[in-house]
């Protein structure tokens, strides 16, 4: 054993010279585990306490030493326990005679190896309270005369069931050169009946000076206390009461008087409540020292300077400084209106708004501001400063002219166009000039000291129409400045129309969300067509069909009269109208109607009855083997509409307008008749999807086929027959005729080159007589077929026959 202490002496040098040698991280990486554990119990218990090893097998381990610190009023170590641990053949010696501490010493002839209960201590639990287990040192001792390194452990020992209040120091920043006061915390001590306490705390006397306490507004609020400071640098505290404390939080404040800057910490070096229950779980506090920013100035605006509020007013300071090298924030405090804004910078602007704001419609004010610098904790002030704000008055309220809620239609780029608005004056008497504004366009132009603006029709096309449209609705207004203050006029609008460039007629009658109603309605276009009839308006007014390739339209004025002829390729401005249901295009004056040639081609476009609507309104056409009813054929300077039918009974109303030369004319002869006019349009209906007529013009525009009187029973055909198609070629329907002699079963039927059907247009009995039938282009699915050659055929009783038709797309 005496070796063993001897080993054990030395082991603490040898620890010392491979301390420094070796990086203490490494030690513990490498070392072997020992610890103690923590045990609890009650007073007068006697507990066995496990000291526990890493594995130590091949460390080659033949003694170790070691000493525990203890607080002997709450346990007390009494001596050693080997059995079942590795110490079991080892001899051991404990030294149990020191206070508060125990010293054990291990020997064995051979090695010990393994892992676990290194060996066991006995002890006695001797009041309530804790105690920490503690290794004052530790040393393995291998036969080859090395000390393996080791990793301690502490433990604890706590007696009774032990209730544990956290105490915390203040975390606080002081400014320097004042005095403040700094928390001492709790959680909370309901129920522990905690009515005295006592504590010592350690603080850097060259940072702060603890002069006293401050229990009000405290938990401490009903207890007298004592306060000793007559240690530089330690101030113990007690307090005590006839009641228990209740809560949470403040216990009470240290007053604090800050002397430079730094930190200080504050330390308890004990902490005890009432005669140590319940134990205090004391955790460190801190106090800083933190100087205010240095003191700066405002600039500008200074004392006494006038300030006007056109373009708003800048607010510029000199910047400061954070002895501690905090960033600042500067914050800008108005006096009189209660505004204050923060910012890092050493500017402010203040708008022209808020200036008049200020105001409140006065014309002028005294304004006063300063400037706060402030860092995390603290700020510093500027002096107040004033400025005199004059209120800037803006030219008085003007309004415009025109163009205001009117189409604006540009007939020729060079073509002039004024804006103009009504003059202003300055109450400064400044001279005032004019901007000419658009509303949602980043554009201005500049009139100077005019009231109008002329513009030519290519800037306006240029500046306002994009290049893929022909029209834009534009917001205008005028700005007066007199150089300090703008007022704006009212705004105005106006539509504006593109209509340098002709385009079709289809463009102008475009229709897409299908409403029957032109998307162009109300607006201007330029268009060119072909004139197809006489005039349909009496005296003074004018209506006539015109058409190009792709359309037709109804020209129209009730305004002014153009002698125009049939044949006439014309050239028309004008607003696109609807009137019931008929597309339109109106004129403002002849010098909108340009004749460019006369003796053009009017052949109408044969088609079929049924093929009347929408798609043909306006356009000459032709339709055939249409029956006319005499009965009521209008006289000379009467209208009348007449309903024709074709010979499968499909009606339609022919309309003889008072104006045409129809009227007073003899009536056509009995049997089938080809009618040519224009397709008119006229009804009440919404959306305006019915009421098509045809509008013939003369009275040779009704002519009768010869061959087809009334089919009286004399008269019928005395033999089948299949008529060619007409028109043919077709695109996109044909009308296909046919004669029956008597009442008979019959089927038309149209088959492709290759013989295969593809549609099926009669199957069905009929009455003796003349029948047509027609066809569209379309399969029995209702798909359109393509162009080419097709085959129809007739089989009536006992005749057929077939003919051949070709469809162009």
């Amino acid at each position: 054993m005496i070796e063993a202490a001897k080993r054990i002496r030395h082991f603490t040098l040898v620890v010392a010279v491979l301390f420094f040698a070796v990086p203490f991280s490494l030690l513990q990486a490498q070392g072997i585990d020992v610890s103690l554990p923590d045990v609890s119990g009650d007073p007068g218990q006697t507990v066995t306490i496990p000291i526990s090893t890493g594995d130590i097998t091949g460390e080659e381990i033949i003694s170790y030493g070691f000493d525990i610190v203890y607080d002997e009023d709450v346990i007390n170590i009494t001596g050693i326990d080997k059995s079942g641990t590795l110490s079991d053949g080892m001899s051991v010696l404990a030294n149990t005679n020191k206070t508060d501490t125990v010293t054990v010493g291990a020997a064995s002839g051979s090695a010990i190896e393994g892992s676990g209960t290194l060996l066991k201590l006995t002890a006695e639990f001797v009041a309530l309270g804790s105690s920490d287990l503690t290794f004052l040192e530790f040393e393995y001792n291998s036969s080859d005369g090395s000390y393996p390194p080791v990793n301690l452990t502490n433990g604890s020992a706590t007696v009774g069931d032990l209730d544990t209040v956290s105490v915390e120091g203040p975390s606080a920043v002081v400014k320097s050169g004042s005095t403040g006061l700094v928390p001492v915390s709790v959680s909370d001590v309901t129920g522990l009946d905690v009515q005295a306490y006592g504590f010592t705390v350690t603080y850097d006397t060259s940072v702060i000076e603890i002069t006293g306490t401050d229990i009000a507004g405290t938990l401490s609020s009903n207890m007298t206390g004592d306060i000793n400071a007559d240690v530089p640098g330690e101030v113990r505290v007690s307090y005590a009461a006839t009641e228990a404390l209740s809560g949470d939080g403040t216990l009470l404040n240290l007053e604090v008087m800050a002397k430079s800057g730094g930190t200080s910490p504050i330390e308890f070096s004990e902490f005890t409540f009432n005669e140590g229950q319940p134990l205090a779980s004391t955790v460190a506090g801190s106090v800083e020292v933190n100087a205010p920013p240095v003191n700066f100035n405002t600039l500008v605006p200074a004392d006494g300077d006038t300030v006007n509020t056109s373009g708003g007013a800048t607010l510029e300071w000199m910047s400061s400084s954070d002895p501690e090298g905090e960033g600042l924030d500067y914050t800008v405090t108005i006096l009189g209106n209660d505004t204050s804004f923060t910012t890092t910078d050493t500017t402010a602007t203040l708008s022209e708004e808020y200036l008049h704001s200020y105001l409140d419609g006065s014309a002028y004010a005294t304004v006063e501001w300063y400037v706060e610098a402030s860092d995390s904790y603290f700020s510093t002030s500027t002096d107040t400063m004033s400025y005199v704000l004059e209120r800037m008055m803006a030219p008085a309220p003007f309004s415009i002219i025109g163009p205001v809620d009117m189409d604006l239609v540009v007939r020729s780029l060079t073509e002039e166009y004024t804006a103009s608005w009504n003059s202003t004056v300055d109450p400064n008497a400044d001279p005032v000039t004019y901007t000419m504004g658009f509303v949602g366009v980043d554009t201005s132009l500049s009139a100077g000291s005019d009231t109008s603006l002329t513009l030519t029709g290519q800037q306006l096309l240029d500046q306002f129409v994009a290049p893929d449209q022909h029209s834009a609705e534009i917001s205008w207004y005028v700005e007066a400045s007199d150089g300090m203050a703008v007022t704006m006029s009212d705004t105005g609008t106006f539509s504006l129309w593109d209509v340098t460039e002709a385009f079709d007629i289809a463009a102008a009658r475009i229709d897409e969300n299908d409403d029957f109603i032109p998307d162009m309605l109300g607006g201007y276009a330029r268009i060119t067509g072909t004139v197809t009839t006489g005039n349909y308006a009496s005296e003074g007014s004018m209506q006539y069909f015109m058409q190009d390739g792709t359309a037709g339209i109804s020209l129209f004025s009730s305004g002014f009269s153009e002698s125009l002829s049939e044949g006439d390729e014309v050239e028309v401005v004008g607003q696109i109208d609807q009137f019931n249901g008929l597309t339109e295009i109106i004129p403002e004056s002849a010098e909108d109607i340009d004749v460019l040639s006369s003796g053009n081609d009017v052949t109408p476009n044969e088609v079929a009855l049924t093929d009347i609507g929408e798609d043909l309104e306006g356009q000459l056409v032709e339709i055939s083997w249409i029956s006319v009813p005499t009965d009521n054929w209008p006289s000379a300077g009467s209208d009348q509409n007449i309903t024709v039918t074709d010979t499968l009974g499909n009606e339609l109303t022919m309309r003889l307008d008072q104006d045409t030369e129809i009227p007073g004319s003899s009536a056509p002869e009995p049997g089938l008749n080809r009618i040519v006019g224009p397709v008119g349009q006229f009804t009440s209906a919404s959306p305006p999807s019915d009421g098509y007529q045809i509008l013939p013009w003369a009275r040779e525009d009704i002519v009768h086929i010869e061959g087809t009187a009334v089919e009286t029973p004399e008269n019928l055909p005395d033999e089948y027959a299949l008529n060619q198609n007409y028109p043919n070629p077709f695109n996109p329907t044909t009308t296909i005729q046919f004669q029956l002699p008597e009442q008979s079963d019959v089927s038309v039927t149209v088959y492709n080159m290759a013989g295969q059907q593809v549609t099926s247009l009669v199957n069905t009995s009929m009455d003796a007589g003349y029948h047509q039938v027609t066809w569209n282009g379309t399969n029995d699915a209702g798909v359109q077929m393509s162009s080419g050659m097709y085959i129809y055929r007739i089989r009536a009783e006992d005749f057929t026959d077939s003919k051949k038709m070709i469809l162009m797309r």
